[in-house]
Protein backbone atom coordinates (compact mmCIF):
# COMPACT_ATOMS: atom_id res chain seq x y z
CA UNK A 1 0.00 0.00 0.00
CA UNK A 2 1.25 3.46 -0.80
CA UNK A 3 2.08 5.75 2.08
CA UNK A 4 -0.27 8.49 0.91
CA UNK A 5 -3.18 6.03 0.75
CA UNK A 6 -2.58 5.03 4.36
CA UNK A 7 -2.35 8.67 5.43
CA UNK A 8 -5.63 9.50 3.69
CA UNK A 9 -7.43 6.45 5.11
CA UNK A 10 -6.32 7.00 8.70
CA UNK A 11 -6.79 10.77 8.51
CA UNK A 12 -10.34 10.51 7.18
CA UNK A 13 -11.23 7.82 9.73
CA UNK A 14 -9.90 10.07 12.51
CA UNK A 15 -12.10 12.91 11.25
CA UNK A 16 -15.15 10.64 10.92
CA UNK A 17 -14.70 9.49 14.51
CA UNK A 18 -13.74 12.71 16.27
CA UNK A 19 -15.89 15.38 14.59
CA UNK A 20 -19.06 13.80 16.07
CA UNK A 21 -17.31 13.63 19.46
CA UNK A 22 -16.71 17.38 19.24
CA UNK A 23 -20.18 18.25 17.91
CA UNK A 24 -22.33 15.87 19.96
CA UNK A 25 -20.08 14.39 22.60
CA UNK A 26 -22.68 12.60 24.71
CA UNK A 27 -24.27 10.76 21.79
CA UNK A 28 -20.90 9.88 20.27
CA UNK A 29 -19.59 8.63 23.61
CA UNK A 30 -22.70 6.47 24.06
CA UNK A 31 -22.20 5.00 20.58
CA UNK A 32 -18.53 4.27 21.27
CA UNK A 33 -19.38 2.64 24.61
CA UNK A 34 -21.92 0.43 22.87
CA UNK A 35 -19.38 -0.44 20.17
CA UNK A 36 -16.76 -1.23 22.80
CA UNK A 37 -19.08 -3.69 24.50
CA UNK A 38 -19.07 -5.88 21.37
CA UNK A 39 -15.98 -8.09 21.57
CA UNK A 40 -16.19 -9.23 17.95
CA UNK A 41 -16.39 -5.65 16.67
CA UNK A 42 -13.27 -4.58 18.55
CA UNK A 43 -11.30 -7.64 17.46
CA UNK A 44 -12.39 -7.19 13.83
CA UNK A 45 -11.44 -3.52 13.86
CA UNK A 46 -8.08 -4.46 15.37
CA UNK A 47 -7.49 -7.01 12.61
CA UNK A 48 -8.30 -4.44 9.91
CA UNK A 49 -5.97 -1.90 11.55
CA UNK A 50 -3.20 -4.49 11.73
CA UNK A 51 -3.59 -5.47 8.07
CA UNK A 52 -3.53 -1.86 6.86
CA UNK A 53 -0.47 -1.02 8.98
CA UNK A 54 1.44 -4.11 7.85
CA UNK A 55 0.68 -3.35 4.20
CA UNK A 56 2.21 0.10 4.64
CA UNK A 57 5.23 -1.06 6.61
CA UNK A 58 6.11 -3.79 4.09
CA UNK A 59 7.42 -1.14 1.71
CA UNK A 60 9.64 0.68 4.19
CA UNK A 61 9.50 0.46 7.97
CA UNK A 62 12.00 3.21 8.86
CA UNK A 63 10.87 6.17 10.93
CA UNK A 64 12.27 9.61 10.15
CA UNK A 65 11.65 13.29 10.75
CA UNK A 66 10.37 13.90 7.23
CA UNK A 67 6.61 13.65 6.52
CA UNK A 68 6.95 10.11 5.15
CA UNK A 69 8.80 9.01 8.28
CA UNK A 70 6.15 10.54 10.52
CA UNK A 71 3.39 8.77 8.60
CA UNK A 72 5.34 5.53 9.10
CA UNK A 73 5.42 6.34 12.84
CA UNK A 74 1.62 6.52 12.73
CA UNK A 75 1.64 3.19 10.89
CA UNK A 76 3.71 1.64 13.69
CA UNK A 77 1.30 3.06 16.28
CA UNK A 78 -1.62 1.69 14.25
CA UNK A 79 0.05 -1.72 14.13
CA UNK A 80 0.56 -1.78 17.89
CA UNK A 81 -2.98 -0.59 18.56
CA UNK A 82 -4.41 -3.09 16.08
CA UNK A 83 -2.59 -6.03 17.68
CA UNK A 84 -3.68 -4.91 21.15
CA UNK A 85 -7.28 -4.53 19.99
CA UNK A 86 -7.22 -7.97 18.39
CA UNK A 87 -5.74 -9.82 21.33
CA UNK A 88 -6.55 -7.63 24.35
CA UNK A 89 -9.82 -5.77 23.67
CA UNK A 90 -10.24 -4.97 27.37
CA UNK A 91 -7.45 -2.39 27.06
CA UNK A 92 -9.50 -0.42 24.53
CA UNK A 93 -12.62 -0.76 26.68
CA UNK A 94 -10.78 0.82 29.60
CA UNK A 95 -9.69 3.71 27.38
CA UNK A 96 -13.32 4.32 26.39
CA UNK A 97 -14.04 5.33 29.99
CA UNK A 98 -12.15 8.57 29.28
CA UNK A 99 -15.05 9.64 27.06
CA UNK A 100 -17.41 9.82 30.05
CA UNK A 101 -15.65 12.98 31.28
CA UNK A 102 -16.88 15.99 29.26
CA UNK A 103 -13.63 17.96 29.58
CA UNK A 104 -11.48 15.00 28.59
CA UNK A 105 -13.85 14.26 25.71
CA UNK A 106 -13.28 17.78 24.36
CA UNK A 107 -9.49 17.42 24.56
CA UNK A 108 -9.59 13.99 22.90
CA UNK A 109 -11.83 15.32 20.11
CA UNK A 110 -9.61 18.31 19.35
CA UNK A 111 -6.43 16.20 19.37
CA UNK A 112 -8.08 13.58 17.14
CA UNK A 113 -9.27 16.21 14.66
CA UNK A 114 -5.83 17.84 14.53
CA UNK A 115 -4.18 14.46 13.90
CA UNK A 116 -6.75 13.68 11.21
CA UNK A 117 -6.19 16.99 9.42
CA UNK A 118 -2.41 16.58 9.61
CA UNK A 119 -2.61 13.07 8.19
CA UNK A 120 -4.80 14.20 5.29
CA UNK A 121 -2.33 17.03 4.66
CA UNK A 122 0.61 14.59 4.89
CA UNK A 123 -1.12 12.34 2.38
CA UNK A 124 -0.89 15.17 -0.10
CA UNK A 125 2.84 15.78 0.35
CA UNK A 126 4.34 12.28 0.77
Amino acid sequence: MQLYTFAYIVGIVELIIFIPVLVSGTKAAAFMQKFASNDLAIRSLGAIMTIIAVLVLLGNWSIGSDPAGLVRLVAWATLIKGVLASWYPDILRKNMSLLSNANMRLVIAVVGIVIGVLLVYAGGIV
